[in-house]
């Protein structure tokens, strides 16, 4: 019982020095892109700088893994009144020269979001609105695979979900071929560790937001420890996964559009509100208490 008591005090006394979880630690968004112009353009960065983007670390300009092409929309930007919204549209097209079936359209941040800055260690928290298949033009056929992911942890931009590499995925999927409805993937680079996961949002607008931890030490990028990411959609916890043995030590980002299964078709996602969060760096000593406390309380269990 004496051990018992012994942890949770220590436990206590880490919380009070202001130890807490990712999701209530202070954050602040040290990057953040609303996609805002002036005028509808296929220029992916297209006035990036003030008012589109804001926080620390912007202006930051994009990468994307087709040339810019008026006639198949594969990355597009909206006017103030054209689209309410004013995302960014991403398109998949079965007749881009030289891509397979499917296609995937990606756009990544030409940055490496695994630092640290005057809010903290970059990549906490990193949320997105996203919409899939907002227009899909089928060519005669009524059956449909379109799906959009949310890829981080990468050694590189321009990194498609379900990729073999450094990167965790989130895919959201409508699924009219197979009658598999809406639904969630998760992946640990090629490797699916969610699957079939219902998705709050529907057909609607998702607002995806990852909390990124590291419990050994906070800083999910260093190396060190795991790196810890729990995937929320519309503000419900709809998976989570432990990256182990050091974690990932990069953050490329990629959003990334695609269709497959629909023949000659035009699918287009949209994306919107790309935010960054940094948290405070957490004292060493702090981590030490944790770091004791859960040690007492896994000896006390292997006791029992």
């Amino acid at each position: 019982m004496r051990a018992i008591e012994v942890t949770k005090t220590l436990l206590s006394v880490a919380l009070a020095a202001g130890l807490t979880p990712v999701l209530s630690q202070a954050l602040t968004p040290v990057f953040y892109d609303e996609y805002a112009v002036s005028a509808d353009s296929f220029d992916i960065n297209f006035e990036v700088a003030t008012p589109r983007q804001s926080g620390a670390l912007a202006p930051i300009s994009y990468v994307a893994n087709t040339p810019n092409s008026a006639n198949d929309y594969h990355h597009q930007l909206f006017a103030a009144g054209t689209i309410p919204s004013q995302p960014l549209q991403l398109a998949g097209d079965p007749f881009v020269l030289g891509f397979p079936n499917p296609v995937l359209m990606m756009a990544s941040p030409n940055y490496n979001f695994n630092g640290t800055t005057g809010g903290g260690i970059v990549g906490k928290r990193i949320t997105v609105d996203l919409d899939v298949g907002v227009f899909v033009v089928a060519n005669g056929q009524n059956q449909s695979y379109v799906q959009s992911s949310l890829v981080i942890g990468a050694d590189s931009p321009l990194i498609a979900s379900q990729t073999t590499g450094n990167s965790f995925a989130v895919r959201l999927i409508e699924d009219q071929f197979s009658g598999l409805g809406n639904f969630i993937q998760l992946f640990d680079g090629s490797t699916i560790v969610g699957n079939l996961i219902p998705n709050p949002a529907g057909s609607g607008v998702a607002s995806l937001q990852l909390d990124i931890n590291d419990l050994v030490d906070g800083n999910p990028w260093d190396g060190v420890g795991s790196t810890t990411i729990d995937v929320s959609v519309n503000s419900i916890l709809v998976g989570s996964y432990t990256k182990a043995s050091g974690g990932y030590t990069n953050n490329f980002i990629t959003l990334e559009a695609g269709r497959n299964f629909a023949g000659n078709n035009l699918a287009t996602n949209w994306f919107d509100n790309l935010t960054v969060y940094a948290a405070p760096v957490p004292e060493p000593a702090t981590w030490m208490l944790l770091g004791m406390g859960l040690a007492g309380m896994a000896a006390m269990r292997r006791k029992h």
